[in-house]
């Protein structure tokens, strides 16, 4: 029997509607960026701080860019935050090989498992090596300064200030 492959945008909507809707546990969040994106080229999302790490009580914005030819590979993803991590290079943007979920991308996949994938890679190099990890080498937003503005359908998190 062959395998059904869904429509690029049939897909992307479905992922819309789970990002709205908060699937998943909360630590990661997801969203279109622009509404007047038809092709739905340009998303936002959050992670949030694995607990017991530098990366604790903070939260990381990111860009994602959805080509045309997802879901068959996975998304570009930029932190927005300045963040240290192996897998992000000196222009914020995450290296797929690194993040094993997107190195070994499938296309039954989503952006919430690429920023599941992420946190959990944050988690794994810092427990590895904890000291080489330190306060300076996160720039990410504390919990405490978040404001959140509602737009249609979507929350938008704006931020106050840096936490260092």
């Amino acid at each position: 029997m062959s395998e059904v492959i869904v429509p690029r945008n049939f897909h992307l909507l479905a992922e819309l509607e789970s990002g709205e809707k908060g699937h998943g546990d909360g630590h990661v969040t997801w969203g279109i960026d622009r509404d007047d994106d038809l092709l739905l080229h340009h998303w936002r999302g959050m992670i949030i701080g694995l607990p017991g790490t530098t990366f604790q009580e903070n939260m990381y914005s990111v860009k994602m860019f959805c080509s045309d030819n997802y879901p068959a590979e996975p998304p570009q993803i930029q932190f927005e935050t300045p963040i240290r991590m192996d897998c992000v290079d000196k222009d914020m943007k995450v290296i797929p090989q690194k993040v094993p979920v997107m190195a070994n991308w499938k296309r039954t996949n989503t952006m919430y498992d690429a920023l599941q994938s992420i946190r959990k890679y944050g988690w794994e190099a810092y427990h590895d090596a904890p000291d080489s990890w330190g306060a300076a080498q996160t720039g990410g937003y504390h919990n405490r300064d978040l404001v959140f503005k509602t737009l249609p359908d979507i929350v938008i998190f704006s931020f106050m200030s840096l936490y260092n």
